[in-house]
């Protein structure tokens, strides 16, 4: 089909946290096609990078080699479900050099050894880690349920982000995001004058660093003209199909550790939460209609 108007016209409504309706409402599979046919035609001779399929993961504050089973079988699932041409890495203590941070390394190196200053640590890092190299970054909580390629096989978008709730508000989450290298747009948030307005004495790392932090990288203007700003905004179930503010939802998650649900191709592990034992399913199979979840129920995703 030709790439016309009206095109463009499904693709805002899919941008602005819709999911096509046309005789009925698409799930993944569904509208994964249509994004395929929309863009297909695309003349792509105009030379603007593709997003890499590289997976960035950070982890900071204690030893990497003492990850708890829940992180490493979610860190697991990226190689579990993408094709072998991405590439995974996870960033830690170690990684925090000058070499690989020329941008935020004097303002990591102020907070890292502060108690509860891991968030911004993680924070500055991750802005950083995708400014300079590109790729998709996620959360450790993350699990990954699809492959990805289809996002990146066109070099149409330039960045692609989700946010947790259905509506673009004052924040732009960022447990998960993608970019080609040296992005317009988070170079924003890399200038040296708005790293140094951030206030790391203040409680609130939400909004000093995190996702009202972020939400600097986009005018209001370019969220709503995605098509011409190539940001693409994922529907929110894609990426947080469980809700922030209900963890307890996440199907995935058996709180009662005498009874699990049943499943099948599927097994349950048991992790340790607070000095408490949960039980989880990995991997997860409860939301075949999303690319991923954030399992929110496990808190602290950076360390």
């Amino acid at each position: 089909m030709p790439f016309n108007m009206r095109s463009y016209s499904k693709i805002r409504e899919w941008n602005e946290i819709k999911l096509f309706q046309l005789d009925r409402i698409y799930v993944h599979n569904s509208w994964e096609c249509m994004f395929k046919e929309l863009f297909q035609n695309i003349d792509t001779s105009i030379e603007l990078e593709k997003i890499p399929k590289l997976i960035h993961q950070v982890w900071v504050g204690s030893n990497p080699n003492e990850l708890p089973i829940h992180k490493k079988k979610f860190m697991s699932s990226y190689k579990m479900v993408l094709p072998n041409e991405w590439q995974y890495r996870l960033w830690t203590d170690a990684d925090i050099t000058i070499e690989n941070f020329p941008l935020t390394f004097e303002f990591i190196q102020k907070i890292r050894m502060k108690p509860k200053k891991q968030s911004q640590v993680a924070d500055l890092m991750k802005f950083e880690i995708i400014y300079n190299h590109g790729g998709f970054y996620f959360d450790t909580n993350i699990e990954l349920l699809k492959d990805l390629s289809f996002l990146v096989d066109s070099n149409y978008y330039q960045m692609i982000v989700c946010n947790e709730v259905d509506a673009l508000t004052d924040y732009m989450s960022c447990g998960f995001f993608a970019s080609v290298p040296k992005n317009k747009y988070i170079a924003r948030i890399m200038n040296k004058e708005i790293l140094h307005s951030i206030n790391f004495e203040s409680p609130n790392a939400n909004i000093e660093s995190g996702p009202y932090f972020f939400k600097k990288c986009f005018t209001d203007y370019e969220l709503q003209t995605t098509e011409t700003s190539r940001i693409l905004i994922l529907p929110t179930n894609q990426i947080y199909p469980v809700h922030p503010g209900e963890p307890l939802k996440d199907k995935c998650i058996a709180y009662d550790t005498t009874t699990a649900p049943n499943i099948s191709n599927s097994t349950v592990y048991s992790t340790m939460k607070k000095d408490k034992e949960v039980k989880f399913i990995f991997p997860c199979l409860e939301f075949p209609n999303s690319l991923a979840i954030d399992h929110f129920f496990f808190g602290c995703s950076w360390c």
